[in-house]
């Protein structure tokens, strides 16, 4: 990430490049009739994105590719020995989450209308976060294992942490400690998942307290 700082800087010509007068994909957005409509046409813009990469990605995570991708994160000596290279379900799942990515920021700086250098640091914190809160949340909605629940959780974990962070603003949290707030909800959810799991008597005990 030290390197791809460099690297933006060169692809960028500069810290910071104005979008305004630049048509993007939101630009038709702005012909809509209202104040309203233009503030829920990036909505429904996003949503729908949103909904078909999540209907895309449980496709392939369903096939014997997405299979085999999701066996070597599970076990990859069980599935190196099925004759599958690791190596290239390494690289094309770096590469795959790396494309996303790219569109992600994409549609943000011409949201925002602009792109400029600092736009993601302390993104990665807020990655794992959204992660973190929609795993405990297909957890509590299903035990069954399904990879659309999974996506779908960490959409809306997304959305969760956002809320979250927009609350503790609108409590008054001077911006500055922003940071500090967000380390506190990174903190929470890793530690409730595992706090809940630690106070839930074991099927033993209770039987021997039964």
């Amino acid at each position: 990430m030290t390197a791809l700082y460099s690297v933006n800087l060169r692809t960028m010509g500069r810290s910071n490049v104005p979008l305004l007068e630049t048509v993007t994909v939101l630009t038709p957005l702005d012909q809509l009739p209202g104040i309203a409509s233009r503030q829920a046409g990036p909505i429904l813009l996003f949503l729908v994105t949103t909904l078909a990469f999540v209907l895309i990605l449980s496709w392939f995570f369903r096939t014997d590719f997405g299979l085999a991708m999701r066996a070597t994160g599970d076990n990859e000596t069980m599935i190196a020995a099925q004759g599958v290279s690791t190596d290239s379900m390494k690289i094309i799942g770096i590469g795959l989450s790396n494309a996303l990515i790219a569109l992600s920021g994409s549609l943000v700086a011409q949201f925002q209308g602009f792109a400029d250098i600092g736009m993601g640091v302390g993104i990665v914190v807020f990655g794992l976060a959204s992660v973190i809160i929609g795993d405990t949340l297909s957890t509590l909605v299903s035990r069954q294992f399904r990879i659309w629940i999974k996506f779908t959780s960490v959409v809306i974990g997304t959305v969760l942490f956002r809320f979250l962070v927009a609350f503790a603003l609108s409590l008054g949290l001077d911006p500055v400690d922003l940071k500090i707030a967000t380390a506190v909800f990174v903190l929470l959810a890793i530690v409730l998942p595992r706090l809940r799991s630690f106070l839930r008597p074991s099927p033993g005990l209770a039987s021997r307290i039964t």
